[in-house]
């Protein structure tokens, strides 16, 4: 069976910019009420779609660690749009010069990923799936062995995640990929009791950080906005406004933000919540200006454009940063002069701005050159190199203890298009299967998103 190939096609017009990758921001998504069950290569089936590419001959990492600029500023070098095609490199070397296949004995691993809804992640599973056809038709797949995707569309709903992670245990899967799936909370206790591995993925929640037998090479969800948060105390912000949506999830997000400015010492920090239906946030941005705190940060991805332009049509002076679903190129039209001068966190480097981010962009427009680049995308690309890498040379004996003791091996390890990750438990707070917290600290300035700085590190900012 083939995977399904719904595309997210977006197209971005007219905004003269580097674009930058957007985030379907997942605790938001958790928030709205989603619909259906789980399904797969035949919709609403409830059954897990699988994928296998063939072929041999094990190929040992290529992958190159993503080095932070040094006190510089760099942009990103994506023209303006938000698909593979669109922005792949033309002058790289060519990853897919001379094929290599994986003949072996497949490996069957599962996916799980939030495709039904409101709010959904197709991208994810489509670069999960495109990185997998890559390292099998040109890195020998895993040690020579061929990896199997099996995967599930869940809705948001733990009984849904937890229905699809049942029907992925049908597969006998070796270990799982981890996903992009906001009801994972459902899923991680049938993997722990089928003692599985969870590699990689988007951690959304507390479930995917803490899981005993997962690594997680990206912190996003926590670690994107107390990077923000450190990096604008560093440029002399020492009081703040946050910005958060008034439901459950979005207090949540706030009252981190909140915790991090405290914890950093700034103060007094103001707290302007808005309703999930607000269709007019004046009212609120004028509250922010009457605050008069050196830093706004907003946390709303719904109404963020709103946001924007209103803190500027009544003057805001202040430092603005902002969560990544603000920075879809369609936000920063609807903003307008709003959008200026914004800046926020994330963990993956931009598109063709390494050796790792150009080779990303090639696998993504090989196979799959209509899915929407965001950071998501790209953390599908990172966990599939970082398994094929530190995976092949044990792929003849995969268990959850050698899975787990290889990623655990050594420190400030290889980690493709990031910061070098560590899996020891101690890189984040109360998320010991976080490997790397490391932020890229980006703004959006005349028309362009440039990385400033070095990586910045959010732990001492969290609690």
């Amino acid at each position: 069976m083939t995977l399904d190939r719904r595309e997210a096609r977006r197209s971005m017009k007219g905004t003269r910019m580097n674009r930058k990758f957007l985030v379907r921001w997942g605790a938001a998504a958790a928030a709205f009420s989603l619909l259906a069950a789980c399904s797969s290569s035949s919709k609403g089936s409830g059954a897990p779609s699988a994928t296998a590419t063939g072929s041999p001959a094990p190929s040992t990492s290529t992958s190159t660690s993503a080095s932070a600029p040094a006190s510089t500023s760099t942009s990103a070098s994506a023209p303006p749009s938000s698909t593979a095609a669109s922005t792949a490199a033309s002058t790289a070397a060519d990853p897919f010069a001379t094929p290599n296949k994986a003949t072996g004995t497949p490996i069957t691993v599962g996916v799980l990923g939030l495709e039904i809804g409101p709010v959904t992640f197709p991208n994810y599973r489509q670069a999960v799936d495109a990185t997998i056809q890559y390292i099998n038709d040109y890195k020998g797949g895993v040690g020579g062995h061929p990896l199997k995707l099996v995967h599930c569309e869940t809705d948001g709903q733990p009984s849904t995640s937890q229905r699809c992670a049942n029907q992925i245990l049908d597969s006998k899967p070796t270990f799982i990929v981890g996903g992009a799936d906001t009801g994972s909370s459902g899923a991680y206790p049938v993997w722990q009791r089928a003692g599985l591995a969870v590699v990689g993925g988007v951690p959304f929640t507390p479930v995917e950080q803490s899981y005993a037998n997962g690594v997680v090479f990206a912190g996003i969800s926590g670690p994107d906005n107390a990077a923000g948060v450190t990096y604008a105390q560093q440029q002399g912000a020492k009081s703040g406004t946050v910005v958060y949506t008034s439901d459950t999830q979005g207090t949540d997000v706030g009252k981190r933000v909140q915790s991090a400015m405290t914890k950093l010492g700034m103060g007094p920090i103001s707290m302007v919540p808005v309703p999930p239906t607000a269709a007019d946030v004046s009212t609120q941005a004028a509250t922010v200006v009457s605050a008069g705190r050196d830093l706004v940060y907003i946390t709303t991805p719904v109404g963020c454009a709103s946001m924007l332009k209103s803190l500027h049509q009544l003057g805001y002076k202040g430092k603005v940063y902002v969560i990544d679903p603000c920075t879809d190129p369609r936000v920063i039209a609807a903003a307008g002069a709003g959008a200026e001068n914004m800046t926020w966190g994330g963990p993956i480097d931009p598109p063709n701005s390494s050796p790792d981010s150009t080779l990303y962009m090639q696998i993504l427009n090989k196979y799959t050159p209509n899915v929407a680049i965001t950071t998501i995308t790209e953390i599908g690309v990172q966990t599939i190199m970082n398994i094929q890498s530190v995976l092949s040379p044990i792929a003849d004996n995969l268990t959850t203890a050698t899975i787990m003791a290889a990623f655990k091996k050594g420190t400030n390890n290889p980690n493709f298009a990031a910061h070098p990750y560590t899996c020891d438990g101690q890189q984040l707070p109360n998320a010991p299967a976080d490997c790397n917290g490391y932020q890229h600290i980006f703004n959006y300035s005349n028309g362009k998103i440039t990385t400033i700085g070095d990586w910045v590190n959010p732990s001492p900012a969290m609690s």
